[in-house]
């Protein structure tokens, strides 16, 4: 698991589209797809259930999402502090 996969998990929650959060990570759709299988592959779970039409945060992507947020708010204090 890496940091970039947690903010483009996070990019996509909020964003609420693979191609949006794509954009703004300057990244192709299929390389952040790519990111995500391979993390939810690493987890265990789905952290998003994907239609052709939308994507939506899974239970157990929720909490993950929550977790992420958290984890890259301290990280972010912390080199602000260093």
């Amino acid at each position: 698991m890496n940091i970039k996969a947690l903010e483009y998990c996070v990019d996509i929650a909020r964003m609420k589209s693979f191609t949006k959060a794509a954009e703004k990570n300057f990244i192709s759709q299929q390389a952040l797809s790519q990111q995500i299988k391979a993390l939810e592959k690493e987890l265990g779970f789905q952290i998003f259930e994907r239609t052709s039409r939308s994507v939506n945060v899974s239970v157990s992507g929720d909490l993950f999402i929550k977790e992420a947020e958290k984890a890259l708010k301290h990280l972010s204090t912390g080199i602000h502090s260093a």
